[in-house]
């Protein structure tokens, strides 16, 4: 889902606090606006991000660096040489999006309660070409809806004026809301945006002069969970928002729908089998623990039993075969067995062999990391003659920390699990009807003989919070969790490669 986060304005309401930074690096509750933005934003499910850029614009791109783009697709709309405007901001702005889906605009200092994603896709259900959320609230300029939502025209209290494209319009027959500042667009806005004249202009008054020709409808939000934080007196409200979104995250497993996220998972996996793989075949390698468990059971609801291949790869002997059997056999798939061990050793002894003619031995990390990546070799092999996908079994949480092997376990051709942190995994697998044993089972990678709690040096119920709210009580562990996820981010990326020109 694309997100357009609107940044580049002065912050001249704010007074001293822009004076050497631009308002988007304001901090509210001990963070900036703009973090509080991207993370309740990708915390909602957007995923691709745009911000627009003006007033100390080196600032923010150095603020984003020095956070990896918190891990997120983020691009930036740089207005340094004119500010556009909100319109023409956006009109800008929309063009950095690869997704053809519509974008939801958002000011950088609104805080608000709002479902942001029920509003993207309730905007998509209904067809308009922009959706506004508004409220019923004081305010010097209003925009005036009828009974059905659509916008008819706007007035300014102040100083008497009224615009509307439709002749004879009376602002006591239609219903005053103000404006929220935020918005879901359409790409049908595009054509309507490049016949607007020159670079600036506002987008009120784009929507307002086009009432006429466009869809334009009111989502009426509740104005008590609404804080514009453009102004130093009410930063300490926003502050107050901030606080809500954490309580409601706190108990975010208490409203996670297990079943209506597995389903639609499960329509992904169709979805992009069709596009991708028209009746190929997912082949999955099978460990015994519950994410490949999980993914094995979506895509055999996904695609059928007879579409999903399993492959168990033991590394000699695998004491807990007997649960990848046990799946196997629950969802009654086809599989194979390749015994990695033979090429392990072969490999090692010779990789060994090597490193000591240059005086160096091997590595830890190289023990540990060789068999995912030699299972993966098998995966590939495996799908390639069974007309095959293969599936990433990784999840969100695994993948925040780093705690996978790049070319291995963290490869494949799709993830049904990487939006996914494992609290939300396991209620997933209960969901499916899995066996406990496997759902419930302690995560280990088998490879070192402790699990991954005991590696990573913090819970999982930690992180998911951490992931999922921002909040981590122990300082320690906070830092912990910051420097892998930063230091591992690299792997989450494609490969960096010279641009030329």
């Amino acid at each position: 889902m694309n997100a357009l986060i609107l940044a580049a304005g002065l912050g001249t309401r704010l007074g001293e606090l822009t004076f050497d930074r631009p308002k988007a690096l304001v901090e509210v509750a001990g963070r900036t606006m703009l973090e509080h933005q991207l993370r309740h934003l990708s915390a909602a499910g957007f995923d691709h991000f745009v911000i627009n850029i003006h007033h100390f614009a080196v600032a923010v791109r150095e603020f984003l660096k020095a956070h990896e783009n918190f891990g997120l697709d983020i691009r930036l709309s740089d207005e340094t040489d004119l500010l556009l405007d909100t319109g023409g901001g956006i009109r800008k702005a929309m063009r950095l999006f690869d997704v053809e889906q519509p974008v939801l605009v958002h000011n950088v200092d609104i805080f608000s309660c709002t479902d942001l994603r029920g509003l993207y896709e309730d905007h998509i259900e209904s067809g308009a070409d922009a959706t506004l959320l508004t409220a019923v609230r004081n305010t010097s300029r209003y925009l005036y809806f009828d009974a059905d939502g659509m916008l008819r025209g706007w007035s300014n209290e102040k100083t008497g004026q009224i615009r509307s494209p439709y002749p004879g319009f009376n602002k006591t027959q239609f219903r005053p809301r103000a404006f929220q500042g935020i918005h879901v667009l359409s790409r049908t806005l595009l054509p309507l945006l490049d016949e607007v004249p020159g670079q600036k202009f506002s987008i009120t008054d784009f929507y307002v002069d086009n009432a006429a020709r466009l869809k334009l409808r009111s989502v009426v939000s509740d104005a008590n969970n609404w804080v514009d934080a453009g102004k130093p007196e009410t930063l300490v409200e926003a502050a107050r928002v901030v606080e809500s979104w954490i309580e409601l995250k706190k108990d975010i497993m208490q409203t996670f729908n297990a079943k209506q996220v597995k389903d639609q998972v499960v329509q992904w996996i169709r979805d992009w089998f069709e596009e991708n793989g028209k009746g190929c075949n997912a082949v999955i390698g099978i460990s015994g623990g519950k994410d490949s468990s999980v993914v094995a059971a979506l895509c055999v609801e996904a695609l059928g039993k007879d579409r999903v291949i399993g492959v168990t790869m033991p590394n000699g002997v695998q004491k807990d075969i007997s649960d990848s059997m046990l799946l196997i056999n629950h969802l009654g798939i086809r599989y194979c067995n390749v015994n990695i061990g033979d090429t392990y050793n072969a490999l090692m002894n010779a990789v060994k062999e090597q490193l000591g003619t240059l005086g160096k031995e091997v590595s830890n990390q190289t023990i540990i990391n060789m068999p995912p990546r030699l299972r993966m070799t098998t995966l590939y092999a495996i799908s390639q003659s069974m007309n095959g996908r293969v599936a990433n079994t990784c999840n969100l949480s695994e993948d925040w920390v780093g705690y996978s092997t790049r070319y291995g376990d963290a490869a494949g051709d799709f993830s049904p699990l990487g939006g996914l942190t494992v609290a939300e995994v396991i209620a997933i697998g209960k969901e499916l009807g899995l066996p406990k044993e496997l759902v419930e089972k302690t995560p280990s990678d088998g490879l070192c003989g402790k699990s991954d709690e005991d590696n990573l040096g913090f819970k999982y119920a930690v992180l998911d919070r951490y992931i999922r709210t921002g909040q981590c009580d122990d300082p320690k562990i906070k830092a912990l969790i910051d420097d892998k996820h930063v230091k591992n981010l690299f792997k989450l990326k494609p490969i960096p490669h010279f641009e030329y020109i």
